[in-house]
């Protein structure tokens, strides 16, 4: 989509172009995917699962100090994941993993990136294991990676209203993990939650005439942003968020584990042809 230029218009050409780039990034990951619509009880199991590969994401990213652009993009490679892909219990943890060491390997520097061996070390399955599974994500994903999140969006909306994120970063982004703990992002797209972040941090004086124009450059609707921000006030008025509090369903048996079998797991992992 090109957006239209207008000496007018209150967004300047170099803003309407960031956000164009944006949106373009973030349509060649989503388009993709050919996303179908879930039945309720096929999006009640995929909540499962997903609150589950959360906290096997936000675990490393606590552990290694990764960045917050790096946890976001590891929640948005998984959602859009196992949107598409039926996985079972027995393989969320290398799913998860592997959505991590692919953002990482995008964000964190060369030096400070978690390799597979360091990410392994905790788990059934080998280093091996993981790196197949990483391959077998990006293959379904015809090797095209998310680039885009909401933070993408807040630092250039911050600037449009006028605003400094210094002294509430930190506030911003655990109140977007904590939203991110319960909503998919193929649900919420990142500009969504990026200003409605805004607008839950935004002191009275903080306006922007150009908001009106950002809904329409960045296709949100009225209604989707009243509601994320509805459930972020919610979410700020209870008890802090805390991944540790976070219970996955595992099964009891143990894990498989390919390497000591000759075989591999992940050839149980089935996509849905109707996807």
């Amino acid at each position: 989509m090109c957006f239209p230029k207008n000496e007018r218009m209150a967004l300047t050409q170099s803003v309407a172009e960031k956000l164009q780039c944006m949106a373009q990034r973030q349509k060649c990951f989503i388009n993709k995917q050919n996303l179908k619509e879930l039945s309720k009880d096929e999006f009640e199991q995929y909540m499962n699962i997903r609150t589950a590969c959360f906290h096997f994401i936000k675990l490393p990213h606590n552990h290694f100090h990764t960045g917050s652009d790096t946890f976001a993009a590891a929640i948005n490679i998984l959602d859009v994941f196992l949107w598409k892909v039926k996985v079972t219990e027995r393989h969320l943890t290398i799913v998860a993993v592997a959505c991590f060491l692919i953002s990482s390997k995008m964000f964190e520097p060369e030096e400070l990136c978690p390799s597979a061996k360091d990410l392994s070390r905790n788990f059934e399955w080998t280093t091996k294991d993981l790196c197949r599974m990483e391959r077998h994500i990006l293959s379904k994903f015809g090797w095209c990676s998310s680039t885009v999140s909401y933070l993408d969006f807040v630092s250039l909306f911050a600037d449009i209203y006028g605003m400094s994120t210094d002294a509430t970063s930190h506030k911003i982004t655990e109140l977007a993990q904590q939203c991110l703990a319960k909503q998919s992002t193929v649900l919420l797209e990142p500009a969504v939650l990026a200003l409605s972040l805004i607008h839950h941090f935004k002191t009275e004086n903080c306006t922007s005439p150009s908001e009106q124009q950002l809904l329409v450059y960045c296709n949100i609707q009225e209604q989707s942003l009243k509601e994320c921000c509805e459930s972020l006030s919610t979410i700020a008025a209870s008890s802090p968020f805390c991944a540790s509090k976070v219970k996955p369903k595992l099964p009891q048996r143990r894990f498989d584990k390919p390497s000591e079998m000759g075989i591999t797991c992940l050839s149980t992992i089935e996509e849905d042809m109707s996807a």
